[in-house]
């Protein structure tokens, strides 16, 4: 069984998003009262469906890399068949991570702009 350095990335990438929808999943519209409620609940949503985007992604990628080879050799796939699908996957995954890191891009400067802080500021030296 291959196990890259992508696929350790990717399952990285999976935790650090899980963590951060979590964050995000934890807050309410109420400890913000400065700000509408449906305004709030949609960048809540934005934010969200980005990182579950994110999360389904990553873990795709991962069972694909892990359960491909097995397929092509089971199957008895070509070369071709086998470098074609994983470069595919691999790049169907980077362009995914594009998106969502642009519209987590875009909610975050929303929630700046609305001034939700999801953390307490870090205190000064």
């Amino acid at each position: 069984m291959h196990f890259g350095i992508d696929d350790l990335l990717a399952a990285g990438v999976l935790s650090l998003i899980m963590l951060r929808r979590i964050e995000v999943k934890a807050a309410r519209a109420q400890s913000y009262p400065h700000v509408p409620v449906e305004i709030f609940e949609s960048w809540r949503k934005t934010l969200l469906s980005a990182y579950v985007l994110g999360a389904v992604s990553c873990g795709i990628k991962v069972v694909i890399s892990l359960l491909w080879p097995l397929l092509v050799l089971r199957l008895g796939l070509g070369q071709v068949w086998y470098s074609g699908v994983g470069l595919s996957v691999f790049v169907i995954w980077v362009i995914t991570l594009v998106a969502v890191w642009r519209r987590v891009s875009d909610a975050r400067t929303q929630q700046e702009r609305l001034g939700i802080a999801l953390r307490p500021p870090k205190p000064a030296p």
